[in-house]
């Protein structure tokens, strides 16, 4: 045998190991491919679902902190104008009732509404968590000075004379909420005396 028969042979020999080996690795990053297709498939459903949960969970514990905050102001008279009334976002977060950050009506991918009754702003208040953006999946809510908080899945407008529940509104199963965003957290330690 020649030289040159040697050489083509080894080169035919690289030529096709290379082939088989980018083969080889072509045939891996498909199936890791499919692997992370597979993963985001059954995966990020759960995970959307979990932060939308999480998220209606946080828009209702934000309307009972507006709530308590609608109580203190009004038994207190803590924005001083002489009256026993209901008060707005602005207003609570000035009088620091609730967290600045709170008082910009946006936290969480909600907006969040308060005021009180025109009616009779000494007796009434509502407050509304709506979600933002036009393609939310996210529920809209709706609390009083009644106490009760209550859910849409369509937006709706608030009697801003009477603060009374819109219709169409359901009761809210607050206990259903808690479930659905309930997450495994562990146990803090027990106290020592």
């Amino acid at each position: 045998m020649t030289t040159q028969m040697v050489d083509s042979k080894k080169e035919n020999r690289v030529a096709k190991d290379a082939a088989l080996l980018f083969c080889l690795i072509a045939g891996m990053v498909v199936l890791a491919g499919c692997a992370a297709a597979l993963i985001t498939y059954f995966a990020l459903p759960a995970a959307i679902n979990k932060q939308k949960s999480l998220s209606e969970t946080n828009a209702v514990v934000t309307l009972k902190i507006l709530g308590d905050a609608q109580k203190e102001i009004q038994t207190s008279d803590k924005d001083r104008n002489g009256k026993y009334d209901f008060a707005d976002l602005k207003t609570l977060g000035v009088t620091g009732s609730i967290n600045p950050s709170l008082a910009t009506g946006r936290r969480n991918g909600y907006r969040f509404e308060t005021a009180a009754g025109t009616a009779n702003p000494n007796k009434t208040w509502w407050a509304k968590a709506s979600p933002i953006g036009e393609s939310s999946p996210f529920r809209y809510f709706f609390l009083n000075h009644e106490g009760v908080c209550y859910t849409s899945t369509t937006d709706f407008k608030v009697d801003l004379k009477t603060a009374s529940v819109p219709k169409g509104l359901e009761k809210l199963n607050v206990e259903e909420l808690n479930a659905q965003a309930k997450t495994k957290e562990p146990k803090a330690p027990a106290e020592t005396k």
